[in-house]
């Protein structure tokens, strides 16, 4: 599990501040913890982002206590490139989430090797949910599944434990092949 140490926010210190300092502004919140206003070390956090997806649990240590969370929403100055806010979510095995999970493209398909066609990727997550204890990483998507041009991988054919729920349309393609564009001459 990632980890990350935040301090937290006086509370006349604003987000500005926080900022100037070389720090970013966050907040952490949960079912059964009531929100703080906190700040990361800029660096350290860019190096968690880096490694973290939405469902990534992440251990936030906050006065010498370990909050295990997700990445509810992370702000972004883009022009800046640089992280203005993020909202941690502390977990609680007993209540439902709704993350979103990658999907992982495993396998190869045989319409691939024998015709020369090219994959085709609709979707790269899927909303689902669960209990925290049960939150996939990924939800592999085999391409072995692609034998021919009129193969078409749907939500509905992705496979999940029975504790877990997706919520993303069943009918909506994940993935299929089709022959790659000729250059025109």
């Amino acid at each position: 599990m990632l980890k990350i140490k935040a301090t937290l926010r006086e509370q006349n210190q604003n987000a500005d501040e926080v900022r100037a300092s070389g720090n970013v502004p966050g907040v952490i919140y949960g079912p059964k913890f009531a929100s703080q206003s906190i700040s990361f070390v800029n660096e350290d956090l860019k190096s968690l982002i880096n490694k973290a997806s939405n469902n990534t649990k992440v251990a936030v240590e906050l006065d010498g206590k370990e909050h295990v969370c997700i990445i509810k929403e992370s702000q972004l100055d883009y022009m800046k490139n640089r992280i203005i806010h993020i909202d941690f979510m502390v977990l609680d095995d007993t209540k439902l989430i709704k993350v979103l999970v990658p999907l992982n493209f495993v396998g190869e398909s045989l319409a691939v090797k024998k015709l020369a066609a090219v994959p085709k990727f609709f979707m790269k997550e899927v909303a689902v949910r669960c209990l925290p204890p049960n939150m996939p990483e990924t939800i592999d998507v085999d391409l072995a599944n692609l034998v021919d041009l009129d193969s078409i991988i749907h939500v509905s054919d992705l496979k999940v434990s029975d504790k877990v729920e997706i919520l993303s349309d069943k009918l909506h393609s994940v993935a299929t092949v089709v022959m790659p564009k000729r250059k025109s001459e």
